[in-house]
């Protein structure tokens, strides 16, 4: 409450458990005029984080194919997926 009351600055360990509780990229905090590509980027962090190697090597190849597809596209991509 006195830190959105109060305007009061949180201690460092504060400030790292409402990032780690919230489970959001500090960069939000920090760069907040990133926030929408920052905010996107750190909740992929946090979902990659949690997966097993195997998991991200799929996503991995996932993602490079969905990259391969958009070029050679010639920068559009049209979703297949409903």
């Amino acid at each position: 409450m006195s830190l959105e009351n109060k305007h009061q600055i949180p201690s460092s360990e504060l400030l790292f458990r409402l990032i780690r509780e919230l489970e959001i990229s500090s960069d939000v905090i920090f760069y907040p005029e990133h926030s929408r590509t920052c905010e996107t980027v750190g909740k992929l962090h946090i979902l990659l984080s949690k997966c097993e190697e195997q998991d991200i090597n799929v996503i991995i190849v996932l993602l490079q194919s969905l990259l391969d597809i958009r070029h050679s596209a010639g920068g559009e991509l049209q979703c297949c997926l409903k």
